[in-house]
């Protein structure tokens, strides 16, 4: 039996299988935990809570999102 946040690992491990292929920039969505994990081309992984406004950083220069739109 797997718990929530076993999903949750697996789908971390996901994001850094993208990330170490070629993925510039990656969201994780949490909505059970109203949070996001953003992972970047250089292995950095920032989280923020609910109230952040994502960013498409240098990969998609000017996209910006509120986070809440997506929980």
């Amino acid at each position: 039996m797997s718990s929530k946040n076993d999903s949750l690992a697996k789908l971390k491990a996901k994001m850094e299988e993208y990330i170490s292929n070629g993925v510039q920039l990656g969201w994780l969505i949490d909505s059970k935990n109203q949070q996001a994990f953003v992972y970047r081309w250089d292995g950095s992984i920032t989280q923020y809570p609910a109230t952040a406004i994502l960013s498409g950083e240098d990969v998609v220069p000017g996209f910006n999102l509120l986070l809440t739109k997506l929980l």
